[in-house]
C-alpha cells in the first residue's frame, strides 16, 4: 500500500484528524511533496477520504500543487476515476455567482479542467477533460456527466459542430469524386487482358479462329483503329495510361483524367494538413488522438496506395502484371475510403455505439477466437492431410494390383494378382478406383479444414468414405466429428456468446456516445492552431474576476419543483449550508495565512502558501500602527523636556 513519505500523509491516509492536527501543531509542511510528488491531497485523492481532503484544504494545503505525472488533485481524481473525490474538489475549486433557492449560477476555473492551455492555446493531455475522455474503464464515463458534458457542449457548438460538417461534406466532395474515376475505368479492356483477348473490350466473345501455322495455337485478332491486329498484351496492358488512345470512350479517357488528377490533389491537399496537424501537435500526441478512430487510420493509408498507383501505372510497359497489381490497390483503394464514413457515424446518438461495438468486436473476441481457432485448425488439417495421403497410397497400389494383372503375360505372375485381387472386398476394389485425393499438401488441407467449419464438408467427407483402406475410414470419420464438435459447434458458439456479452455491455453503458462524441470534438480540436483555440475558448468561457487571461466556465442550474419530496429539499439545503460553512472556514484559513506570511502574528504557526492576498488592511494591525506612533510620539516630547 502507498500512503506517502511523511508522517501527515500517512494520518490522511488513516483517517486520524486528531493525529493530523498534531503534527500541523509542530509546524508539518501540508504541501510537502514525496519522491512521486504527491501531497497530502493527492494521497486523500488516492484513498477517496474526503473529510481528511477537506480537513488539509482547511490547514493550509494547495489544489494547484502538481505531482511528478502534472496532475493537480482534480486531475488525479480524473485520471483514476474517483468520482465523489472529483465532483467535490470541483465543487470546492467553483465560484458562486449567484444563488436563488435551488437555482444556482457557479463559475468553474477551466485551467485543470479544459484541453485548451489559457495562455499559449496548446493541447493540455493532463487536462481533466482529456484524462476522462481517453480513459478505459466504465467509471471514467460517469464522469462525462455534469460539468465536463457542459464543457463539450460548449465546444460542440464553439467550433465542432461547424468543422464536422465541413470535413463531412469535403469528403464526401472527394469521394464522389473517387467513385466516378474508379467507374469510369475501361474495365472491358482489363477483361480483354484477363482472357487473353477471347473476350474482347466490348465484353463480346472472340468470333473466329486465327491461326499462323498447324504447329502454333489459336490467336484471336482484334480490330483496332490502325486495322485488324493479331492479339497481343502490349496492346491493352497499358489501357490506363493511353487516355488519348482513339478507341477509347470520352468518358474513359479524358473525363477519367480529370477525375484522376482531383483525386491526387485531392490526396495531397489532405496530406499537407496532416502534416501540419503533426507539425503542431507533435508527432507523439498526434498518433495518441489518431488511434482512438481506427476508420480514419485505414483511410489515411489509402493516400499511400493511390501515390503508389502513379509509379505502377507509369511502368506497365515492363510488366502485365503491373496492370493486375494496379486493379488490386485500386481494389482495396475504394474499400478502405468507404470505411472512412464510420468515423462520422461516431458522433450520431442511435449509430456510434454500434460502430464502436463493431471496432471492439473485432479487436477483441474475433481475435482472440481466431488464436485458438488457428491451434486447432491446424492440428485438425494435418490430421486430414495424413489420413487422405495414406488412401492414396493404398488406392495407388490397387491400381497398381489391377494393372498389372492385365498387362502381365505371366501366367504364375497374373494367378498371383488375380488371387490377391480375389482376397480384397469388391467394395474396396471399386472405392479404389473412383478414389479422389482432395488434400495434395499441407496447405490445401488448412484451407480444406477452414472450409469445413463454414458447412462445406460434402466434398471432403464423400471422398473420405470412398477411402479403400477401412481403418484411414473409421479413422478419419471420428476426427471429423470431433473437428465438428470442438471447432464448429463449439468454437462457433463460444465466438457468438462473447460478441453477444461485447453488445450488451456496450449497450447497457448509456454514456458510451457521450464518450465517442467527446473523442470526435479533441480530434477536431487537434486540427485548429493556438491561436484558433484561444479564440474559440474565449466564446464558451469569461474571465476569473481581473485576471484577463485566467478562464471560467459559467453553469446555470435551475430550480427543479418538486413539492413530494420535502427530504430531498432539506438535505439539498443541509448539503449547501455545509458547503458554505466549509467556505467560510477555508476563507478563514486564508486570511490567517496572509497574517502568518507578513509576520503580524507572534507566536503562531509557520507560515503556510495561502491562496492570494487581500488587500484590506486588519484591525489588529491598525491598531499596532497607532500605538507605535503614540508610542513614538511620547519618545520625542521626552527628549524635548
Amino acid at each position: 500500500m502507498y500512503f506517502g513519505e511523511y508522517p501527515l500523509s500517512f494520518a490522511a491516509c488513516l483517517n486520524q484528524p486528531d493525529s493530523f492536527r498534531l503534527l500541523l501543531a509542530f509546524k508539518a509542511n501540508a504541501n510537502a511533496q514525496d519522491t512521486n510528488g504527491n501531497t497530502v491531497l493527492h494521497m486523500c485523492v488516492i484513498h477517496e477520504n474526503m473529510e481528511m481532503f477537506k480537513l488539509a484544504l482547511e490547514s493550509g494545503a494547495s489544489l494547484r500543487t502538481v505531482n511528478k505525472q502534472s496532475l493537480s488533485p482534480l486531475t488525479l481524481a480524473a485520471k483514476l476515476a474517483k468520482k465523489e473525490m472529483f465532483r467535490e474538489i470541483l465543487e470546492l475549486e467553483g465560484d458562486s455567482v449567484w444563488a436563488y433557492g435551488d437555482a444556482s449560477s457557479t463559475a468553474y476555473p477551466l485551467a485543470k479542467i479544459d484541453t485548451i492551455n489559457e495562455t499559449s492555446g496548446e493541447m493540455n493531455e493532463a487536462s481533466a477533460l482529456s484524462l476522462v475522455v481517453y480513459g478505459q474503464t466504465i467509471d471514467h464515463l460517469e464522469l462525462l456527466d455534469g460539468l465536463l458534458d457542459t464543457v463539450l457542449d460548449a465546444k460542440w457548438e464553439a467550433f465542432a459542430k461547424k468543422n464536422m460538417i465541413v470535413s463531412f461534406v469535403s469528403f464526401t466532395i472527394y469521394y464522389i469524386c473517387f467513385v466516378t474515376a474508379v467507374s469510369l475505368r475501361p474495365f472491358g479492356y482489363s477483361t480483354e487482358m484477363s482472357t487473353e483477348g477471347w473476350i474482347n473490350r466490348y465484353s463480346e466473345p472472340f468470333p473466329g479462329i486465327y491461326k499462323l501455322n498447324s504447329d502454333t495455337p489459336t490467336i484471336p485478332l482484334i480490330n483496332t483503329s490502325s486495322g485488324i491486329h493479331q492479339w497481343s498484351a502490349k496492346l491493352t496492358q497499358c489501357h490506363l495510361r493511353n487516355y488519348t488512345d482513339p478507341d477509347m470512350e470520352f468518358t474513359s479517357s479524358y473525363l477519367r483524367l480529370v477525375f484522376e488528377v482531383l483525386v491526387i490533389l485531392g490526396v495531397l491537399i489532405q496530406m499537407f494538413l496532416d502534416f501540419r496537424d503533426i507539425k503542431r501537435a507533435g508527432r507523439k500526441k498526434w498518433f495518441n488522438v489518431l488511434k482512438a478512430f481506427p476508420a480514419k487510420i485505414i483511410y489515411k493509408t489509402t493516400y499511400f496506395l493511390i501515390l503508389l498507383m502513379i509509379p505502377v501505372r507509369l511502368a506497365c510497359d515492363l510488366s502485365p502484371v503491373l496492370l493486375t497489381i494496379d486493379n488490386t490497390l485500386i481494389t482495396i483503394t475504394v474499400i478502405f475510403t468507404t470505411i472512412h464514413y464510420l468515423f462520422y457515424c461516431r458522433v450520431i446518438r442511435f449509430v456510434g455505439p454500434f460502430v464502436l461495438m463493431v471496432y471492439t468486436i473485432i479487436a477483441t473476441d474475433i481475435f482472440r477466437f481466431l488464436l485458438i481457432y488457428g491451434i486447432f485448425l491446424m492440428g485438425f488439417s494435418q490430421s486430414f492431410s495424413l489420413i487422405f495421403l495414406s488412401c492414396e497410397r493404398e488406392a495407388t497400389q490397387i491400381k497398381n494390383i489391377i494393372k498389372n494383372h492385365t498387362e502381365s503375360l505371366n501366367l504364375t505372375e497374373k494367378a498371383m494378382y488375380e488371387k490377391t485381387l480375389a482376397s480384397m472386398d469388391p467394395v474396396t476394389i471399386k472405392n479404389a478406383e473412383v478414389f479422389e485425393n482432395v488434400i495434395q499438401n499441407p496447405v490445401e488441407a488448412f484451407v480444406r479444414t477452414f472450409i469445413l467449419t463454414i458447412g462445406e464438408f460434402t466434398v471432403l467427407y464423400r471422398n473420405l468414405a470412398l477411402c479403400p483402406s477401412n481403418t484411414m475410414v473409421w479413422i478419419g470419420k471420428a476426427i471429423f466429428i470431433m473437428f465438428e464438435l470442438f471447432v464448429s459447434i463449439m468454437q462457433f458458439n463460444m465466438l457468438i456468446a462473447m460478441m453477444t456479452r461485447t453488445y450488451e455491455t456496450i449497450f447497457q453503458t448509456q454514456q458510451e456516445y457521450k464518450r465517442q462524441k467527446a473523442q470526435v470534438i479533441l480530434m477536431l480540436e487537434l486540427s485548429l492552431s493556438p491561436k484558433d483555440r484561444l479564440e474559440y475558448l474565449l466564446k464558451y468561457s469569461r474571465p476569473t474576476g481581473t485576471n484577463k487571461r485566467a478562464r471560467s466556465l459559467v453553469v446555470n442550474k435551475k430550480a427543479v419543483f418538486n413539492p413530494d419530496s420535502k427530504q430531498d429539499t432539506a438535505a439539498r439545503e443541509a448539503k449547501a449550508k455545509q458547503v458554505l460553512e466549509e467556505k467560510k472556514a477555508i476563507l478563514k484559513r486564508k486570511m490567517k495565512d496572509m497574517e502568518l506570511r507578513e509576520g503580524l502574528v507572534v507566536g503562531g504557526m509557520r507560515p503556510v502558501t495561502g491562496y492570494q492576498r487581500t488587500p484590506r488592511l486588519h484591525t489588529q494591525y491598525l491598531n499596532r500602527q497607532v500605538q507605535a506612533n503614540n508610542q513614538k510620539q511620547n519618545e520625542e516630547k521626552d527628549k524635548d523636556k
